[in-house]
Parts: C-alpha cells; sequence; structure tokens
C-alpha cells in the first residue's frame, strides 16, 4: 500500500463531516462567518499540533511563501465564487461542474511538479471524476444539464442576465481554482527545511482566514456574535480543520497530488452515508451509481 494512500483516505473521511456540521450552521448563521470560523478555529489545534511535535520550526524560503499566498488567494476566490453559484443556481447543476478539479490538479502538477501519471492511476482519476459528477445530477438522465444550460448560456452571449448561466460559469470557475490549489499547498511543504507538512498546512489555513476576515466583517451583520451562539458548532468544525489538513498535506508530501485530490473526492461518497444514516435523507438509491463508479476509480488510483 502507498504511504500517501491512508492519510489521503483519512482526510476524506474528516472532510465528510463537514457538509453535516455546515448545513446545520448555516440555518441561522451568515455563510461568511461560517466560512472564516472554520479556518480559524483549525489554527490553535494545527498550531499546536506544530509546536508540540514538529519543533524546532523549519525554515522556509521565498516559494514557501508563495505557495501559500497562492493557495490562500484561489482558495478564498473559489469560496465566494461558489457560494455565489449556489445561492443563484440549483446544486445539482452547480456541484457537478466542480468535478473537474482532480483533472486539472493531474494536468498542471505534471508540468510544474514533474509529477508523471501512471495510465492505471489516470484511468482511476477519470472514474472518480465521472462518479462525482454523476453523484450530484438530480437524475442520471439528466447527465448532460448542466454542461447544456452552460453552453446554451455561453453561446447565446447572455451569460451575466441569465438565470443559471453566470452562476454556472462560477462554479466551473471554482473547481479550476480548487484544482490549482494543491501545487501550491506541496510547493509550500517542498520548500520548508526539513520539510514539513504541518508547517505548511498552519500556513495556509492562516493564510485563508485572514483573507476571510475582511469580507465577513463587510459582508456579516454581528459576525462575532453569531459565532458566540453557536459555539459549540464552530468548535466542532475547528476540531475537523485541525485534523483533516495535518492528513491531507501528509498525503501530499508523500504521494502524488492529481492521485491524492482526487481521493479527497471521495468525502462527498463518506457525506452520503452520514446523510442516509443521521439527517434521514432517503436519496441514496439514486446516487449510488455515482458512488460505486468514485469507489471503482479509488481503487485503480490506490492499485
Amino acid at each position: 500500500m502507498s504511504l500517501w494512500l491512508p492519510y489521503a483516505l483519512g482526510a476524506a473521511l474528516l472532510a465528510s463531516f463537514n457538509p453535516i456540521v455546515v448545513k446545520r450552521l448555516l440555518r441561522d448563521t451568515d455563510v461568511t462567518v461560517v466560512a472564516w470560523a472554520g479556518q480559524a478555529f483549525a489554527l490553535p489545534l494545527l498550531g499546536l499540533t506544530l509546536v508540540a511535535f514538529f519543533g524546532p520550526l523549519p525554515r522556509v524560503d521565498g516559494m514557501f511563501l508563495v505557495g501559500i499566498a497562492g493557495s490562500a488567494g484561489l482558495n478564498a476566490a473559489a469560496h465566494l465564487a461558489v457560494t455565489r453559484a449556489y445561492k443563484d443556481a440549483d446544486a445539482s447543476l452547480v456541484s457537478p461542474l466542480l468535478a473537474v478539479s482532480p483533472a486539472v490538479t493531474l494536468l498542471v502538477s505534471a508540468f510544474t511538479l514533474r509529477e508523471i501519471p501512471a495510465p492505471l492511476p489516470i484511468a482511476g482519476v477519470g472514474l472518480v471524476i465521472l462518479g462525482a459528477y454523476l453523484l450530484n445530477l438530480r437524475s442520471t438522465r439528466d447527465f448532460a444539464e448542466p454542461l447544456r444550460e452552460l453552453l446554451r448560456n455561453r453561446w447565446r452571449g447572455d451569460m451575466a442576465r441569465s438565470a443559471h448561466g453566470r452562476p454556472l460559469l462560477l462554479a466551473l470557475f471554482a473547481g479550476l481554482l480548487w484544482g490549482l490549489t494543491p501545487v501550491f499547498e506541496k510547493t509550500a511543504i517542498r520548500h520548508t527545511f526539513p520539510e514539513n507538512s504541518t508547517a505548511a498546512a498552519f500556513g495556509a489555513s492562516l493564510a485563508l482566514a485572514l483573507a476571510l476576515l475582511p469580507v465577513m466583517l463587510w459582508r456579516a451583520r454581528q459576525p462575532f456574535k453569531q459565532i458566540r451562539t453557536r459555539a459549540r458548532g464552530f468548535l466542532l468544525l475547528g476540531l475537523i480543520g485541525g485534523i483533516a489538513p495535518l492528513m491531507g498535506y501528509a498525503a501530499f508530501s508523500l504521494g502524488p497530488v492529481g492521485y491524492v485530490s482526487a481521493l479527497f473526492k471521495l468525502s462527498a461518497v463518506f457525506t452520503l452515508a452520514w446523510a442516509y444514516w443521521l439527517l434521514r435523507e432517503r436519496d441514496l438509491p439514486r446516487r449510488l451509481q455515482g458512488a460505486l463508479i468514485m469507489l471503482a476509480g479509488a481503487a485503480l488510483i490506490g492499485a
């Protein structure tokens, strides 16, 4: 078994609880508050882990700062873009377009990090992308609906005015950005001396929290009062956000980022199971085909 595989699966498993916690927080909490607090509440655990288990702190260079800044900037833009997309369009149209990110990571990492993929894992990544796309459709009979809606409005030239066109373009934009962030994150890891994935995880979370803070203060009313009201939920979100990046960045440091980012998509399969068992959501049969395809792809990646 590849050393990075358990870390990638562990990160996906932990991250799968995020949508359930976030869904409950968003009942009475602003989106920007949830986005910022999820990062901010993770920082103490990440910082404590870095100091307690990886001291002395590693040396870094200018490329570390480039990697951290790139990751934070792209993540912040992607979060804002996809939040707007979900607000203005159906989730069944928005979510499938986000499945593009592992393909972007695989392609870009081959040129920037010299991580040349093997044929079998490439097929696995393709299956994960196909499964993630199917998993989020309203119905498998609507396979081409998100792409058809995107292209229809694009070629009409009324993307900015259409009900779905602009949000779908934002969703595709977010998927492309999330395909680039792993490359910046692995660059940051490689430029810690000695190599330290925890330092990169802490740096990226801190930079993202700083990037989201002014957005939250600008758009949310009484954000810190909202946080105090739902402190228990944010503590849980911070616990997940403090452990999952440790495993995710460890996977990035040990394995090809294209493969790792594809396995992160399995969090959607785990979330589907939690929603079925914990929230009594009964649409599991409709999504089972996509979940099974994703699992088959994961098996090929890890083979």
